[in-house]
């Protein structure tokens, strides 16, 4: 029963290394989120993001505002695809509408997720 467990443990050491290598799930990430800037009637966060490879499946951003007082009211931004992004650096801002917002302290949570891989 322990030669199984050595097998198991090889086995999923090799699919980890063709996840990472091969099918590049981990392929987007985030490399900085800029301060709020005020735009019209929405609030928008400056998020710069690198592309490894030209073609990203199943990338998506989500992200929300979170009050710091009292963190069960949340405010969601909506949840969108990078699947249609160039290789590269990039820049896109993520949106708020302000009508929403409160004057209070609020905290950006920003997910994103690469294939099935959260990040």
């Amino acid at each position: 029963m322990g030669n199984f467990g050595n097998y198991f443990i090889f086995i999923m050491a090799f699919v980890a290394i063709i996840d990472r290598f091969i099918f590049r799930r981990k392929s987007v990430e985030i490399l900085s989120i800029g301060d709020a800037v005020v735009k019209e009637s929405a609030i928008a966060f400056p998020v710069s993001l690198r592309v490894k490879r030209s073609w990203v499946s199943n990338a998506q951003i989500e992200y929300w505002l979170q009050d710091l007082k009292n963190p069960s009211v949340v405010i969601s931004g909506k949840t969108r695809p990078v699947d249609a992004s160039k290789r590269g650096e990039r820049e896109e801002y993520l949106l708020i509408d302000t009508k929403y917002l409160e004057p209070t302290k609020w905290d950006l949570k920003v997910t994103l997720t690469n294939g099935n891989c959260r990040l």
